[in-house]
């Protein structure tokens, strides 16, 4: 693995079938008692922004997605098909 920040915190895996971002921030957030506002609150994000990335509504910047995973704990695997994985807009704060 890479020494650079990003990779240090999300792990990029070449491998199929990898969970859906969404679904592994929901399952995350979930695991740790944690709502969709109070993860809104950790990362500094509009009310709802949660909900439409699990959802897969929008693309989470690389950015956003290390600081969710700073705030998870845990690292966010991202598969070969997940890099565009949206279903609508942009990232959008």
């Amino acid at each position: 693995m890479s020494d650079c920040p990003a990779c240090s915190i999300i792990r990029f895996y070449k491998m199929q079938g990898a969970m859906p971002i969404g679904e592994q921030i929901r399952q995350s957030r979930m695991n740790r008692g944690l709502s969709q506002h109070q993860l809104e609150d950790r990362i500094h994000v509009n009310r709802g922004y949660i909900s439409r990335v699990e959802a897969g509504k929008i693309a989470v910047s690389v950015r956003k997605l290390r600081q969710i995973s700073k705030s998870l704990g845990e690292p966010i695997v991202i598969g070969p098909n997940q890099q565009n994985e949206r279903k609508g807009s942009a990232d959008h704060e």
